[in-house]
C-alpha cells in the first residue's frame, strides 16, 4: 500500500528515504524499484567503489538518529529528502524517530499512515 501510494502521490522528482543499513539488500531498494522515486542513499551489493555508498548510508542514519526535530529536519533537508519512511526495519532500530517526526507538525507532516509504515513529508524550513 505504501509504495503504491508513493508511486501515485508523490511528484516524480521526489526523494523517498527508508534506512538502507536496517534493511540491508533485501528490502532498500523497494523504493526505486517498486515505488519508482529516487532515494539519498542505498547500499547496492555491486557497487565498486563500495565507500561512497556506506559514507551515504551512514548521513542517512544520522538523520534518523537526530536527537530534536530540527536537526532530523535539517538533516533530511541537507540529503534532499522530501519524504521519510518508518516502517518495521526503521522502528526496531530507532525507537525514537517516530514519536520524534509526530511531534513537530511544523516541521514533518505525515502523509501516509497503514499499520505497519508511516511516511512523513519533510517540511521545508520557514524563511
Amino acid at each position: 500500500d505504501a509504495l503504491a501510494w508513493l508511486r501515485r502521490s508523490t511528484p516524480l522528482d521526489a526523494r523517498v528515504q527508508v534506512d538502507p543499513t536496517g534493511r540491508g539488500s533485501e528490502s532498500w531498494a523497494y523504493i526505486p524499484a517498486f515505488a519508482e522515486r529516487r532515494m539519498a542513499a542505498g547500499l547496492p551489493i555491486s557497487m565498486v567503489p563500495f565507500q561512497p555508498y556506506q559514507e551515504a548510508s551512514e548521513r542517512i542514519r544520522r538523520v534518523y538518529r537526530a536527537a530534536d526535530a530540527a536537526s532530523l529536519q535539517s538533516d533530511a533537508r541537507r540529503q534532499h529528502i522530501d519524504y521519510l519512511v518508518v516502517a518495521p526495519p526503521e522502528r526496531a532500530a530507532y525507537s525514537g524517530v517516530e514519536h520524534l517526526l509526530l511531534s513537530d507538525p511544523a516541521r514533518f507532516t505525515p502523509v501516509f499512515a497503514n499499520a505497519s509504515v508511516r511516511i512523513f513529508h519533510i517540511n521545508s524550513p520557514p524563511v
